[in-house]
């Protein structure tokens, strides 16, 4: 996802030579800030209880046959993040199209979005909620804003500047949202062509992995 936004904003930088997000934000994007909740999903996630595997082995198929991870599987993964990037982008450069912010502020919206999708779509796709996930998101997000906040003092007040602005709030939440429902709603569209009645049954939320 940095990276797509990052090419997007080669087209509009003017061959300038100037960075949209912070080298630091750069670095810590995907090593502190959305991390350790991958990492607590990766070893306690679990599609169901060790009793249902038990009864039903052949549900262990799915991973002995590499029928998930697949080149259908990447290329859906590759367009998303296409998507989210370009929402990203796109819709904050609309919002402050007319406005009289420098490149810091851009960046800094553009990088809290990231952020924000980041978790907000490993939450959406977690199945199995315990104390040590909500642990690792409220680490993750108590050590971004406060490390936004630290190095913002470089920059005077321009985190509190724009976080002020009308309707900045709304625009952060809405944008978030949009960004993570390209693929879920391509989970729902391919659910229902698949099963008409599991809309009816409600079924259609289905995993990600089970349709694309």
């Amino acid at each position: 996802m940095v990276v797509f936004v990052l090419f997007f904003y080669q087209f509009l930088c003017g061959f300038s030579g100037t960075s949209l997000l912070d080298e630091v934000y750069l670095m810590a994007v995907n090593i502190f800030y959305t991390t350790l909740p991958a990492i607590v999903r990766g070893i306690l996630e679990k599609d169901c209880q060790e009793s249902v595997f038990l009864d039903h082995p052949t549900l262990y198929e799915r991973g002995r046959r590499s029928t998930v991870y697949t080149l259908q599987s990447f290329w859906v993964t590759t367009i998303d993040s296409v998507y989210q990037s370009s929402v990203i982008f796109f819709a904050t450069y609309g919002m402050f199209d007319s406005s009289a912010i420098g490149v810091y502020e851009f960046g800094l919206t553009v990088f809290i979005l990231i952020v924000i999708t980041n978790l907000l779509q490993i939450s959406m796709e977690n199945k199995y909620w315990n104390q040590y996930f909500v642990l690792s998101m409220a680490i993750s997000i108590g050590f971004f804003l406060s490390s936004v906040l630290f190095l913002d003092f470089n920059y005077s007040d321009s985190l509190l500047s724009i976080l002020g602005g009308r309707n900045y709030k709304l625009f952060m939440v809405s944008c978030g949202i949009s960004a993570c429902s390209g693929r879920h709603t391509g989970s729902v569209f391919v659910a229902a062509v698949h099963d008409p009645g599991a809309a009816e049954r409600g079924e259609a939320a289905v995993s990600n992995t089970d349709r694309w």
